[in-house]
């Protein structure tokens, strides 16, 4: 089963499992139940502050990132709250 994980305003802030690309796709058991919040730890996020998430283009609230599960094939756009005006 394999997820597209995808970066949105990260800069040089993101994860090293993502090296010079704003993709990854993370490979799970066939099978195997993920959340939200469980993938955005095996793609490599330590902190979740000031991170939103949308899945399959629909926004996912932090409240949901525990009990929300991902699919094989599914894709998931992180967002990074970037300041400015």
């Amino acid at each position: 089963m394999t997820v597209e994980v995808s970066l949105f305003g990260f800069g040089d802030d993101k994860p090293g499992s993502f090296g010079k690309s704003d993709t990854l796709d993370v490979t799970l058991a066939v099978g195997q139940s993920v959340t939200v919040k469980q993938l955005l730890g095996q793609a490599g996020f330590k902190d979740l502050h000031g991170l939103s998430a949308m899945l399959n283009g629909t926004l996912v609230a932090h409240s949901e990132w525990d009990s929300k599960t991902v699919n094989d094939g599914d894709a998931l756009k992180v967002l990074m709250a970037i300041e400015g005006g």
